[in-house]
């Protein structure tokens, strides 16, 4: 998945006048820093505003502390707009102040109902709790803090939520994709960490969501956790909305093709994969698919080749010089070429490492080791391609994660391909050359 950008907005702040709390010391004290601090951040200056909201979040800390004003709601609204507020100044940004912002939010309103129609602003609030939240989760999603993002996340599905959006009255479809975004993170924070019960329902609304409904990563997402929870059924009826969602997408053919691999079903999914390449001979995917299952039906499992070994490289081989006869510029299947070829000269060896020390035994390993040479050398003319195609977009800065992992791959393939067929020079280039992409 990439990282996600941060949402900006353009905030507008809320405002809260002291007249709109009730006459107690520490909240008219609270109020009226917070006024100052709004005045010092529209004229950009951070400096008064922070020392402004350091005023105003002692005094309205004391406020709701104390035992006269901790029941009255003002008390709590002026504690919730000045925590907001100091989430947008990287001194507080630490803090995570919009959290206690919120909750604070929620208290007054639970106190009276009424604060809301009686704070100006009061939009803006709801709305900045949502954005600062967000960008938060997504910072610490980006940084692998899966708890930090969830704690944030569940503030923005909070604030933009909040009366079903009720205050956002303006550039809804936004919020509304901020909120489903939010919602997506989250699913996708509480799966990195295994919590696959806690993950789902999350993933089940985001796939539901009309916002985030198109995004593949939730389907394959959601069939990996299904999996993990040995529900077979679920995993595969997703795996199945997903290949009639996103017709030909490879990495949910490859997800269908694990399932299988998986229940040790190969077979059937060959056949199957037969079947569609006989419905339509000119589909490079199906005819692909197809021969990676014969690769990895000729390469067997645990080390264990089958003794059909060789007939499965042929077909393997046929069919995927197939596919890029349809489509010779797709880096994939050059790659899977390339691959095959070096697989094949990986039995050989194993071949070889076999023999003894006869005269016939040394006899067949010349011939054998000739054989898994003229291997090596044909894995180079894929590999080269996979070069050829995707190292201008790695020069533009235009490559793709995904096709930049086959660029490397193939570089630090054609690295060792080389120093085994004793070409040094080689072998140091594309090394040199693997280093400087990475």
């Amino acid at each position: 998945m990439n990282k996600k950008q941060f949402v900006t907005l353009g905030l507008v702040l809320a405002t809260a006048t002291g007249t709109t709390y009730a006459q107690k010391a520490k909240i008219k004290e609270a109020n009226n820093a917070y006024d100052k601090a709004t005045l010092a951040l529209i004229a950009d200056n951070k400096a008064e505003a922070e020392a402004q909201l350091n005023k105003a979040k002692a005094a309205a800390d004391e406020a709701v502390a104390n035992a006269e004003t901790s029941g009255n709601a003002s008390a709590w609204m002026a504690k919730a707009v000045t925590y907001i507020s100091m989430s947008q100044l990287p001194a507080f940004q630490d803090q995570k102040a919009y959290k206690a912002g919120f909750d604070a939010f929620e208290k007054a309103v639970s106190l009276d109902a009424k604060i809301e129609n009686k704070t100006d602003g009061i939009d803006a609030v709801v709305k900045n709790a949502g954005i600062f939240s967000f960008n938060d989760g997504i910072s610490e999603f980006n940084k692998s803090n899966y708890d930090a993002a969830i704690a944030a996340f569940d503030v923005t599905k909070k604030a933009f939520g909040y009366k079903n959006g009720a205050y956002i009255k303006d550039n809804k479809a936004v919020y509304d994709t901020v909120l489903a975004q939010a919602n997506m993170y989250s699913a996708y924070s509480s799966y990195y960490q295994k919590k696959y019960d806690e993950a789902i329902p999350k993933l089940e609304a985001a796939m539901a969501n009309p916002v985030t409904t198109g995004t593949v990563d939730l389907y394959r997402v959601a069939a990996m956790s299904y999996g993990e929870q040995k529900n077979n059924a679920k995993q595969m009826a997703t795996i199945e909305a997903a290949k009639k969602k996103f017709p030909g997408n490879k990495d949910i053919a490859a997800d269908e093709l694990n399932y299988y691999v998986a229940q040790g079903q190969q077979d059937l999914l060959v056949k199957k994969f037969e079947e569609a390449v006989a419905q339509d001979p000119s589909n490079p995917q199906y005819i692909s698919n197809l021969g990676i299952l014969y690769l990895n039906m000729a390469t067997g499992k645990d080390g264990n080749t089958p003794a059909n070994a060789e007939e499965m490289f042929k077909k393997a081989e046929a069919q995927m010089k197939k596919a890029i006869e349809l489509e010779s510029n797709n880096p994939i299947y050059q790659y899977q070429l390339g691959n095959m070829f070096v697989q094949k000269s990986d039995y050989i060896a194993n071949q070889m490492n076999k023999l003894g020390s006869t005269k016939a035994d040394n006899a067949k390993y010349d011939g054998l080791f000739n054989l898994r040479t003229s291997y090596l050398k044909e894995s180079l003319t894929p590999f080269t391609a996979v070069e050829r195609i995707l190292e201008p977009k790695q020069k533009s800065n235009s490559i793709s994660p995904d096709e930049k992992g086959y660029l490397l791959e193939a570089l630090q393939a054609m690295g060792k391909i080389h120093a085994a067929l004793n070409d040094p020079a080689k072998s140091a280039e594309y090394k040199a050359k693997l280093k400087s992409y990475e």
